[in-house]
């Protein structure tokens, strides 16, 4: 009668002991609408009756469910480390033109305000009075 009830690709009511049976059970939970807030408790309850080796197949499943082959992290870290290089010469360049636009630009310094300085708050009080 077990396996005419685990046909049913909702029934989860069942005691998983290989990793292929608790992943089925899992995947039974999400098709059902298990909350993200419970995945963790759904993973032990589907794992609760596997020995070791099942158990790690079962984890191995949950870190990477499509056996996803990830690249090499020397790979990686070259590519980050030229992206780095070339952001930081883009700023320095950046920076290079804002100081350059700053020291030819002298002048403005010598030029006078257009707006006098107002006067002191006291002097105000005074004229008013």
């Amino acid at each position: 009668m077990e396996a005419v009830r685990r046909a049913n690709p909702k029934y989860t009511n069942f005691k998983s002991r290989t990793a292929v049976d608790a992943v089925q059970q899992f995947c039974n939970m999400q098709r059902n609408g298990l909350n993200a807030m419970r995945i963790p408790e759904a993973l032990i309850e589907c794992a609760k009756g596997l020995d070791d080796r099942e158990l790690e197949l079962f984890e191995t499943w949950i870190v990477n469910p499509n056996d996803v082959q990830g690249m090499d992290a020397s790979v990686i870290g070259a590519q980050n480390h030229a992206e780095h290089e070339r952001l930081l010469r883009e700023h320095e360049e950046r920076e290079c033109t804002k100081f350059s636009a700053l020291t030819t630009n002298t002048d403005d310094e010598k030029c006078a305000d257009s707006a006098p300085l107002e006067t002191c708050a006291e002097e105000k009080v005074e004229e008013i009075e």
